[in-house]
């Protein structure tokens, strides 16, 4: 895992950005606000998701996804 990620890991305390729920398996790199809607690669908008999470929102703006905002 590389720095950010691994910041990223300790600051979401191993838990998913969405449903909170610890990680049993590898997490997913999300973007908050989707590449496919003009949401970039800065940490501002990466967060870690577990699988699931992850597959469900897909593109999904954390509106239309019903998650929570940075």
């Amino acid at each position: 895992m590389n720095r950010l990620l691994s910041q990223v890991y300790y600051c979401q305390n191993s838990r998913c950005y969405w449903c909170q729920q610890k990680f049993t398996e590898k997490p997913h790199l999300d973007h908050v606000w989707p590449l496919a809607k003009n949401g970039t690669n800065g940490a501002e908008n990466v967060v870690l998701a577990c699988r699931t999470c992850n597959l469900k929102k897909g593109d999904k703006t954390p509106m239309e996804f019903g998650g929570r905002l940075l």
